[in-house]
């Protein structure tokens, strides 16, 4: 005999199997039909209709959690769609953010060119000395010193011009800034 998997399917599979079997295909006609078989038979019926009431309620119940599944999926979708967009607008605005960096980095470096190549004095006046503090800075920037290096600069600047404590950092930070722009940029690794 045949081993058939559990469930509907196995139990259509040996049905067509016990028909292929009997005479008729296994179908009674209303003259052979006993009391047993047509008893079975109704008990069957009222079994299937049991399973299938069964089904129906599972289904009715089942349904509307089927359905709220499918508004959370669809209000995920909305809500992803949403980050997406916000996402790509991040993205054109730190694109735009380069470009404007590149540009700045440009325009610093044109005023650090103009200041250096000048034969002008810019530490008499505290507005061009101020410049030149932000552009290309007073203090000595090489990593490594040697007799060329100027070294208390801005100091001296400061006191020419009474800088506080204060605007010599906030000289400073803005230096650091613009040099930030203008200087080539390690690959990242």
């Amino acid at each position: 005999m045949t081993d058939y998997p559990p469930g509907p399917i196995g139990a259509a599979r040996r049905a067509v199997a016990a028909r292929e079997q009997h005479p008729n295909g296994g179908r009674h006609t209303a003259d052979t039909i006993t009391d047993d078989a047509l008893d079975e038979l109704y008990a069957r019926i009222e079994t299937l209709e049991a399973v299938a009431a069964g089904n129906k309620r599972h289904v009715q119940f089942i349904v509307p959690d089927l359905e709220n599944a499918l508004a959370r999926a669809e209000q995920a979708e909305a809500e992803r769609d949403k980050a997406c967009t916000a996402f790509n607008a991040k993205v054109m605005e730190l694109e735009e953010a380069k470009e404007d960096r590149a540009t700045l980095a440009l325009i610093f470096d044109g005023f650090g060119r103009l200041l250096a190549t000048s034969s002008r004095d810019w530490q008499p006046y505290p507005v061009d000395a101020w410049l030149y503090a932000v552009i290309l800075g007073w203090d000595c920037e090489e990593t490594v010193h040697d007799g060329s290096c100027t070294h208390g600069a801005l100091e001296e600047t400061a006191e020419m011009h009474g800088w506080d404590e204060a605007t010599i950092a906030k000289a400073r930070r803005y230096r650091a800034a613009v040099r930030g722009l203008t200087e080539p940029k390690e690959p990242a690794q």
